[in-house]
């Protein structure tokens, strides 16, 4: 393979999600009894994968016909469902612990409401494994922009990617992934330095993404700035 292909082959394994070391997801809910599921994000039915806990890795999405990004649904009855969408596995082995509230009303007198400490930490582990969608469609289209800016990267596309990334930003300026895409368009163009500034965002967004990390750190090299990103003295 030559250098040019290993290039664009690794850009868009980033941007496609895919990693070679273990990836895994441990989800924990509370209350114990609630069905754990997952379904393709782009429509299908829901497939249960436990009672209250689950580890999802990609040997498991594969088992069941499921792929990234994917829609993980925690239900029990007199409970507030939740539904994650899961852009990508982490890099590495994550543990994630969500609550379903009590839906109001069905709250009985000896159960107290959670404070505000409790939904701030609630709150802060839904963001960490992925985007919490409140309204179907909002995720929905996110998923159709990101596959489709994905597939124009795949059949080298670019312009057409970076478009797609770009109106993405404009709709969820806070989505790290639409900044992935754009830098990998750049990249793969031959614009590092704006790959790069698309690439600082997206880490800013979340700091937390390995495969985003990487990449940046591929481009100082290549642009020859140390370790921090800053500008050589001269």
């Amino acid at each position: 393979m030559s250098r040019v292909a290993k290039r664009t082959s690794a850009m868009c394994g980033c941007a496609l999600f895919l990693a070679s070391c273990v990836s895994r997801i441990n989800v924990t809910v509370t209350p114990p009894e609630a069905r754990l599921s997952v379904e393709n994000a782009s429509g299908g039915e829901s497939v249960e994968i436990g009672l209250g806990s689950a580890s999802i890795d990609a040997e498991l999405l594969a088992q069941r016909s499921i792929r990234v990004p994917f829609l993980l649904r925690a239900v029990l009855p007199g409970r507030a469902p939740l539904a994650v969408l899961v852009a990508a596995l982490p890099s590495g082995e994550q543990s994630v612990v969500l609550s379903l509230p009590l839906i109001e009303g069905l709250r009985g007198d000896d159960e107290a409401a959670p404070n505000d400490d409790e939904k701030s930490e609630q709150s802060k582990e839904s963001a960490s494994l992925s985007l919490r969608v409140s309204n179907p469609a909002v995720w929905n289209q996110t998923v159709r922009s990101v596959l489709e800016a994905e597939r124009y990267l795949s059949q080298q596309e670019y312009d057409r990617a970076l478009a797609m990334a770009q109106s993405m930003q404009e709709k969820t300026p806070w989505l790290a992934i639409a900044f992935v895409l754009e830098a990998s368009a750049h990249y793969l163009k031959g614009d590092r330095a704006r790959a790069r500034v698309a690439l600082e965002r997206a880490t800013t967004l979340d700091p937390e993404d390995a495969s985003s990390q990487q990449m940046l750190r591929t481009i100082d090299q290549e642009l020859g700035l140390p370790a921090d990103g800053a500008t050589p003295s001269p």
